[in-house]
Order: C-alpha cells, then sequence, then structure tokens
C-alpha cells in the first residue's frame, strides 16, 4: 500500500509496509513514522472513519484493526522515536502478539494452553514483518538507531 503524494507532503518521514498472512487470507500493514500521531495520521488517511486521536504521544506502538471499503485490517503503528527511551524490537514483539490474537479470533481459531501453535507461528511471522519494516525505515532515512 503506498500513500498518495498529498499524504506524504504532510508525513515525509512515513512509511507504510503491507504483509500477507497468506494461510488465513489477511495481511497485516505496518505504518512507521518519525513519532506515533504521524504513524496513525497515515492510517486514518488510508481508512477513512478510523479515529486514532486518542494515541498518546510518545507511545511507541499501536495495534489495531480496523475495516477499510468492507475489509478487515490488521493495523501496527511504529513510532521511529520511540527508540530513544524503548527497543523497538520490543515494540514489535508486543504489537504482534495483538494482532495474532485479532487475527486467530477473527478466523476462529481458538486459543488456549493446550492450543497456542498457532499463535506463536503467526507472531513469528508478523514480528519478522514489524522487524523488516523498522530495518528499512533507519536504512531509507541512514537513521543511527541499532536493533
Amino acid at each position: 500500500m503506498k500513500l498518495d503524494n498529498e499524504a506524504l507532503k504532510c508525513h515525509k518521514q512515513l512509511r507504510v509496509y503491507d504483509f500477507p498472512i497468506d494461510l488465513y487470507s489477511k495481511h497485516v500493514s505496518i505504518y512507521v513514522g518519525k513519532t506515533i500521531k504521524e504513524a496513525a495520521a497515515g492510517a486514518m488517511f488510508e481508512y477513512k472513519g478510523l479515529d486514532l486521536s486518542d494515541i498518546k504521544e510518545g507511545a511507541g506502538g499501536y495495534a489495531i484493526r480496523a475495516t477499510n471499503k468492507g475489509l478487515m485490517a490488521n493495523i501496527i503503528l511504529i513510532s521511529i522515536d520511540a527508540a530513544k527511551t524503548d527497543n523497538l524490537l520490543v515494540i514489535c514483539a508486543h504489537e504482534s502478539v495483538h494482532i495474532s490474537w485479532d487475527i486467530l479470533d477473527g478466523v476462529g481459531v481458538h486459543l488456549e494452553a493446550e492450543n497456542h501453535e498457532a499463535q506463536a507461528y503467526l507472531v513469528d511471522h508478523i514480528f519478522g514483518a514489524c522487524k523488516y519494516a523498522i530495518e528499512h525505515y533507519i536504512k531509507t532515512y541512514k537513521l543511527k538507531i541499532k536493533l
């Protein structure tokens, strides 16, 4: 998913990464911005009617399930500025668990202590996507952030 030029003019350090989850016919959109508000602005631009105005500045990440044109979307927001105080990979792991739960709930996979392997594999996949998105963002903007 690419934001059009109009959206990018206001948010010069916003990038969107889409990753398919073929097994469940789902995908995850990861919005990486300099700040969490910038990442949220990108998601609200793409998903009309999505209200993320209550996100507190300074949050490192956020996960949400949203609907756009009748399609369910799984969204992760990541703030690069969070690297000043938090580990971005820890934020990715945290948000990956939230999104994995939403995806599995949406496809009817019931999780319990004896049945969590599906979630473990899905978290692996989502975490890998987040890690890729952050690494690409850091490389694109030539930032000096170590993961």
